[in-house]
């Protein structure tokens, strides 16, 4: 069997470490493949975070399931509309400028930028125009967590620890990702359920998922990303998942619908996930 993994710029670091780790353990053909490069021959593709080429072979996150996840206002939207998912409260742009409008120009919100889809912590009045949505800080925040997710479950929970005090934005290189229990970490059983729901919502099969806890142990999804972070303690179990997968398929998770507009601009600003029954 030939099994290729793609990868992008982004995601290029850990698609070559699991490219090898895959053919350590391996009795298939492993390939690898570069974004839009012409895929070469396989019979199964591994979507590290690509979605530039289509195929017609079994896939490990189909094109439109990384689609979801890598247009961050989609990601945005298909999570706000989810009931059992609570995310910050959203103001999606330019449809709620009104909202802006309203707000006091100084007060800092985070922000997703179109050009890059990275998040930025600035103040209402430097939102530009090209800006996905903003977000209200969650002030209460305690912990905030990576999980990973395959088929289903978790598999993987890493603490982000900022390197600072008073960090804003936690990143890979302003934090330390420190590994915890899955069985009793802090993380419990309804944050692990709502990363599970929110992998499921983009149609992903496997994913890593951004999460924030409060002092109320209350949580909230913050992003979903088609490629979890590797590294050399995790990346044979991953390996391991994705040829146990390959050998022994199960059902993939259904590609979502995505909300009709007017269920997206009934959403717009006004959702707060602490007022859903269904996630407390």
């Amino acid at each position: 069997m030939n099994i290729c993994i793609q990868y992008t710029k982004k995601s290029c670091k850990t698609g070559l470490a699991l490219y090898e780790a895959l053919r350590n353990k391996s009795r298939h053909v492993i390939k690898r493949a570069f974004k839009s490069l012409p895929l070469p021959s396989t019979d199964v593709l591994i979507r590290w975070g690509n979605a530039s080429t289509s195929v017609n072979c079994r896939e490990l996150n189909t094109r439109q399931a990384v689609c979801n996840a890598s247009n961050k206002k989609k990601m945005m939207q298909l999570l706000v509309a989810n009931e059992t998912i609570r995310t910050p409260e959203v103001t999606f742009l330019p449809e709620g400028n009104d909202i802006l409008r309203s707000m006091n120009s100084t007060d800092y919100v985070y922000v997703r930028d179109s050009l890059t889809m990275n998040v930025r912590y600035c103040m209402v009045r430097d939102i530009r125009s090209t800006d996905l949505y903003m977000s209200k800080p969650i002030t209460n925040r305690t912990h905030e967590y990576r999980v990973q997710v395959f088929n289903g479950e978790v598999v993987g929970i890493y603490e982000k620890i900022p390197n600072e005090p008073n960090t804003k934005l936690f990143k890979s290189w302003n934090c330390q990702f420190r590994r915890l229990d899955i069985g009793i970490c802090s993380c419990k059983e309804r944050g692990q359920a709502m990363a599970v729901e929110a992998v499921k919502a983009m149609g992903l099969l496997f994913g890593g998922v951004d999460l924030v806890k409060t002092d109320d142990n209350k949580y909230y999804i913050i992003e979903v990303n088609s490629s979890p972070g590797l590294n050399s303690l995790n990346v044979d179990k991953w390996a391991g998942l994705f040829l146990d997968w390959i050998e022994n398929p199960t059902t993939p998770p259904a590609i979502p619908i995505m909300p009709n507009q007017q269920i997206v601009n009934n959403t717009l600003a006004s959702v707060r996930r602490s007022s859903l029954p269904r996630v407390e």
